[in-house]
């Protein structure tokens, strides 16, 4: 193909990816947060400063309180918005004080149960 002037490239499959020799000499892989496997490391590398391994994925609802609070909502907001289901929150009441209650699970949400913006509540 090449002496006919014919473009082509390697077809690889996901087991591939491990083995493959540019991906290692590039750093392009590293090792998962989550145990076995590997991931795809940070390609932005600054002069100075030191790659951040990436990280497991946030649990469902466990950033919600602090995006809240930063977005202006106050504990007793974020405290209705979760009673209500419209928020999924994976830590206890906002100011730690109380159980879990009221948090929707993966099938509410994903059947479009009531948002942020329905709700009423706006910091």
């Amino acid at each position: 193909l090449d002496a006919a002037g014919i473009t082509f490239g390697l077809i690889a499959t996901l087991a591939d990816i491990p083995g493959d020799a540019q991906m290692q000499a590039a750093g392009a892989l590293v090792p998962s947060a989550h145990g076995a496997g590997w991931t795809v490391a940070n390609p932005v590398q600054l002069a100075g400063t030191r790659p951040r391994v990436p990280g497991p994925a946030p649990g469902l609802g466990q950033h919600s309180s602090a995006v809240l609070r930063q977005a202006g909502y106050s504990d007793d907001q974020i405290r209705q918005l979760r009673n209500s289901g419209a928020v999924v929150c994976a830590t206890p009441d906002p100011d730690g004080t109380g159980a879990r209650t009221g948090a929707r699970t993966d099938a509410s949400i994903d059947a479009g149960g009531a948002g942020l913006s329905e709700s009423g509540f706006k910091p």
